[in-house]
């Protein structure tokens, strides 16, 4: 039963620390000593944090582009809305994406009103249908952008890059964050005037993925093409954190 109870203490008390670290710190692990102590334990642990980071090039884009009509008539707002999106869809498949990477993100039908002087004024419907595209080649969003825009796009929702696939730059990632924490443990016990013992505990951090990069610039009143619509993908930092509690002798 006391054994049992010591488990729950020092597991409840790990599950904290590894939660509560934030980013480029370390510390000890004071609390968990002290439960031990109260347990009759003598045992004495050292808490270290490493963080890695690896950064790669986006090989994957997700735009999101569509058509908005307005019209007085419900039915010929939407019929207009249809006839135009027809012509993206056709344009954006001519430029080889494929039907599967083209996805109905939104869709409505709603009514556009006007208050002045007190008056209500019917302006009409307005439909917006928009798509999102998965582009899997980085270098062609420009085109599509361009391609989608001369075919009556008039709705555009940002560009997102992404990694299809980050488990390598993670796994090395986890690397250099464990050896990191390894290195500020081993200077940590040398401070302290105390040795290394076995490894306790390995807990690994929640990471949030790291964008840094440029943005195509998009206007309706322009003409674009090609070339007119600049677009860097930047890179994509993929980050691991881990916490490592090691007993000292």
């Amino acid at each position: 039963m006391l054994k049992s109870k010591k488990l729950m203490v020092a597991l409840a008390l790990v599950i904290g620390l590894c939660v509560g670290i934030v980013s480029g710190g370390m510390v000890t692990s004071k609390d968990l000593n002290t439960a031990n102590a109260s347990e009759g334990s003598n045992d004495s642990t050292l808490t270290a944090y490493g963080e890695g980071r690896v950064s790669i090039k986006p090989d994957i884009a997700y735009v999101n582009v569509g058509v908005e009509t307005l019209d007085k008539d419900a039915k010929k707002a939407q019929q207009d809305n249809k006839a135009a999106m027809d012509k993206v869809m056709a344009k954006l498949k001519s430029l080889g994406i494929a039907e599967k990477d083209i996805q109905t993100s939104d869709y409505y039908v709603r009514l556009e009103e006007d208050y002045r002087n007190d008056k209500r004024e019917i302006l009409g419907f307005r439909v917006s249908n928009t798509v999102k595209v998965t582009l899997r080649n980085v270098d062609k969003v420009g085109e599509v952008l361009a391609g989608a825009y001369e075919a009556g796009a008039n709705t555009f929702h940002g560009i997102t890059f992404d990694v299809e696939n980050r488990d390598d730059a993670y796994n090395k990632a986890m690397e250099q964050a464990i050896a990191k924490a390894k290195e500020k443990a081993e200077s940590m016990a040398k401070a302290a005037g105390v040795k290394l013992d076995k490894m306790d505990v390995v807990c690994e951090g929640l990471t949030t993925p790291q964008y840094r990069g440029g943005y195509g610039d998009m206007k309706e009143e322009m003409s674009m093409d090609a070339g007119s619509v600049p677009v860097s993908p930047g890179e994509l930092d993929v980050t691991a954190n881990v916490t490592i509690i090691y007993k000292v002798k």
